[in-house]
């Protein structure tokens, strides 16, 4: 006889680092004003980040995105035309491998004038992320074999012997990162501190099994 079944396996691990999006944003009455502005707020980042990434450091890698701008004309409440306004836009981003660094770095800046926390994502090495999924393939392979076991058992027949395997690895895809934002309402003085996500994933196996059926 043949079993077919289905082995599976779930974790739960912390993340190794986090990539930090921040977006550096002013709005003036001038298109210089606003560039500006942005300008001296993302060469400060900036040079607080490379002070970062120094030896032992905790900032793994930084980027400073090109600056993007935008003009509109707003209009009063009777639809008479204002002045123009116009506004200036950064985005950095920066990798930790210090979690505490990153979420004080976080709660520092996110208080700045123009500058707004984008999120930050959870992640795993590649070394880490490839021991996780052999890992759990190999318990949901353990997992497929204990059910086929008992059903083989409660159906009379002998021990089970594999026959193929599929990993449907298309529905599952890599190990999944975690994303979080800072969280409002917290603290009286500003948003509260970033709470540290776990990254959770799960593999799942089809297997088949040929168990001989046990003579009366």
């Amino acid at each position: 006889m043949e079993i077919t079944v289905t082995g599976r396996h779930s974790y739960r691990v912390p993340p190794e680092t986090g990539l930090v999006s921040l977006g550096l944003v002013a709005e003036a009455p001038a298109a210089r004003e606003a560039a500006d502005t942005v300008s001296a707020l993302a060469r400060e980042l900036a040079e607080e980040l490379a002070g970062l990434a120094g030896p032992g450091g905790p900032v793994t890698w930084h980027t400073v995105g090109a600056m993007t701008t935008s003009s509109w004309r707003p209009y009063d409440p009777d639809g008479a035309p204002l002045a123009p306004r116009h506004s200036a836009s950064v985005t950095v981003r920066a990798r930790f491998a210090d979690l505490p660094a990153l979420a004080a770095f976080v709660s520092a800046w996110a208080l700045r004038d123009a500058c707004q926390l984008n999120g930050v994502d959870w992640e795993l090495s590649d070394a880490t992320r490839a021991e996780l999924e052999d890992a759990a393939l190999a318990a949901a392979v353990a997992d497929a074999r204990r059910r086929a076991t008992v059903i083989a058992e409660a159906a009379g027949a002998g021990a089970v012997r594999p026959v193929s395997f599929r990993d449907p690895r298309p529905d599952h895809g890599p190990v999944p990162y975690g994303r979080a934002v800072m969280l409002s309402g917290g603290a009286p003085d500003g948003p509260s501190p970033l709470v540290v996500n776990d990254i959770e994933g799960a593999v799942a196996v089809e297997a088949t099994f040929a168990a001989d059926t046990v003579a009366s």
